[in-house]
This record gives structure tokens, C-alpha cells and sequence, in this order.
């Protein structure tokens, strides 16, 4: 089958990952049929629905006809809705897949999951979130973000209990970013830059997040045979060692001498593992976001490799900053150096 014969569908098309996921689905030639819970615009080449899934989980008609389906679409701040959301519309649409001779299927989860480990590297191995109750001890965090963690892994549970004979690939991305996100550091007090810089940014560039979703899926549907089976990866940049606020601070403010990059220090991240024991009143030595490194190394044991790179995504953006945000004489300086 020629590749603009395949129908893709896809969940969550209009939102931070998707936005940017079916452009590139176009440009490949493939033919998009997508759902939204807001009115859609028409576009070419892709088949909107509108669906409300706290009204209707009922996918099969949507996913007849299509080779694979892309699953972004997710709750994440209303909690009551979560579980109808991320839970239960994931489980219908991964048996619809099942009933209707879907190839492929990928699972975009979260790596909240993991919530507050006891150790600082975490592969896909580390323990995850309890999923039966709200265990706080789990993850040193605010109530909604529980939730999503809780209900985004009960979503790969559900996939795991109904995979038969479709390839489920499982991705939890790290924070998933554009340009515009990369520079927003540019906002911060000079007082949060102090407290936060120490922290790893775990930022992974939306463009290889895009092409990790399509590398894996083409991988997929041109093979001969089906590969019936559920593979879990962490979706991370985090193997570059110089990933801190601190250090993206420091290059922005080197290249650009805007005030909005200046950091004359930065906190200990030790200090920080502390606040966060004693706000959460936590019995157990558990790490926070910033001080963790989420391993991406199974993910590459499959020959895959970001196109991109969080460092060239960086320079990208500060590239973009000098062009549109910087004071004219500042902006001639630069170009003249370079």
C-alpha cells in the first residue's frame, strides 16, 4: 500500500504535540482523520470530528479503515473528568484498534508517572505511581498532578489488558516544548532564576517528539508481519549533561547581554530536596523533578535518534530571540559578530 493510502487517526491534534504532529503527517502524504472537543476548522487532508468523550468512547467507526492510530489526547487539570478521559476513552479506543485491524497504535503517557523516585536515575524500570488510591508518599506534588499521573498510567494498564494482536508503542515524554516555551526563562523574576536555575529543564523538542511518533509508526507499517506487542519508552533529551536552567541562562545571557538572562547564582538543588520533603511532609527520601534524570537509553537501544536535539533546539531559539525580541543595536552587534 502506498503511503498515501494509509489513514492515520489521531487523538489530541489540535493540542501541543498534535498542532505540530498532523502538518508533519500531511507533508508525508498520509491521510488524517482526527477528533476534537473544539468546533473544528477545515483543513485539507484531514478529516475532522467533533466528539465530546465524557458524551461517547465509541471509536469504531473513526478507526475503520485506518492503518494506525496516534493517541495525545488527554485530561489534564479537570480531575473529575481524568478517569472518563484518560482512562476509559483510552481503553474503548485501544479495543476499537483491536476490532478493526489497526497495525499500529502509540500512547503518548507522561513521564509523571514515575512521580518522586528514591533514585535520581529512572529508566523504564523505576517504579511508577500506586494506581489504586491516591498514595501522596508516591509523588510530592499538588493534587491535580497526582491525578494525571495515577490515570495516565491506569491508561497503559488498560492498553496492556486488551493488546492482542496491535503494536502498542508507549512513549512518557518528558516537557514537551517549542521555541517560544524554550525562551520563557526570559520571564522570570530574578528571584526564581536564583531559586530555580540548578534544575534540569527535561525539555524535549516537539519536533522530535513528532518524529519519534512517526519514526516508530512507519517503522511499524512497513514491515511485512505484525509485531503484537507493548513497548514502554522514556521519551527524553535528558543524556545531555549540560540541561539545567543554569547553563541555558548563562549561553542566552553570553550571546544576547539581555538582563533577562542574568543569574548571578543559583540555590543548591540540595536545598530544594529539602523544601520539598518538608512541604510535603514526606517521610521518605524522594527526588524532585529537577534533580532526576530520566534515562532515554532503551529508547535509543532501538537504533532510534532525536533529528533534532534539545541543543540545536536551544540555539535555535536563541537564534529566534536575537531576530525578534532584541533591541535593534544589539541585534546589528550580533549579526556582525557572527
Amino acid at each position: 500500500m502506498s503511503t498515501a493510502a494509509k489513514r492515520i487517526f489521531v487523538t489530541g491534534g489540535t493540542g501541543r504535540t498534535g498542532r505540530y504532529l498532523i502538518p508533519a503527517l500531511l507533508n508525508r502524504g498520509y491521510l488524517i482523520r482526527a477528533v476534537t472537543s473544539k468546533e473544528p476548522c477545515p483543513q485539507r487532508g484531514v478529516e475532522w470530528h467533533k466528539m465530546d468523550w465524557c458524551e461517547t468512547i465509541d471509536f469504531d467507526s473513526l478507526v475503520d479503515g485506518c492503518m494506525a492510530v496516534l493517541h495525545l489526547g488527554a485530561e489534564l487539570s479537570n480531575i473529575p473528568r481524568m478517569h472518563r478521559v484518560n482512562v476509559e476513552a483510552t481503553e474503548a479506543l485501544a479495543a476499537s484498534a483491536e476490532r478493526s485491524g489497526v497495525k499500529f497504535f502509540c500512547y503518548t503517557s507522561t513521564i509523571s508517572v514515575y512521580g518522586s523516585p528514591r533514585r535520581r536515575l529512572v529508566t523504564e524500570n523505576t517504579p511508577v505511581v500506586t494506581t489504586e488510591y491516591d498514595a501522596r508518599s508516591d509523588y510530592l506534588a499538588e493534587e491535580f498532578f497526582r491525578a494525571y499521573a495515577r490515570t495516565k498510567m491506569l491508561g497503559e494498564q488498560r492498553i496492556a489488558a486488551v493488546a492482542k494482536a496491535v503494536e502498542y508503542v508507549i512513549f512518557r515524554p518528558t516537557v514537551i516544548v517549542d521555541l517560544t516555551d524554550i525562551l520563557a526563562v526570559a520571564n522570570w523574576s530574578t528571584l526564581r532564576r536564583a531559586l530555580l536555575a540548578y534544575r534540569y529543564t527535561h525539555h524535549i523538542y516537539v519536533d522530535d517528539v513528532v518524529h519519534a511518533i512517526v519514526w516508530f509508526m512507519e517503522r511499524s507499517l512497513q514491515g511485512e508481519e505484525r509485531r503484537p506487542e507493548v513497548s514502554v519508552f522514556n521519551l527524553s533529551n535528558d543524556d545531555v549533561e549540560h540541561n539545567t536552567y543554569a547553563d541555558f541562562l548563562r549561553n542566552a545571557y553570553t550571546e544576547t547581554r539581555d538582563r533577562r538572562f542574568f543569574c548571578p547564582f543559583h540555590a543548591p538543588g540540595f536545598l530544594d530536596l529539602v523544601l520539598g520533603i518538608v512541604k510535603h511532609r514526606s517521610r521518605e527520601w524522594r527526588y524532585p523533578l529537577g534533580l532526576l534524570r530520566y534515562s532515554p537509553q532503551k529508547l535509543y537501544n532501538t537504533g532510534y535518534r532525536h533529528r533534532v536535539g534539545i541543543v540545536e533546539a536551544k540555539r535555535r531559539a536563541l537564534k529566534h530571540f536575537m531576530r525578534t525580541a532584541q533591541p535593534k543595536e544589539i541585534r546589528v552587534r550580533t549579526d556582525a559578530e557572527h
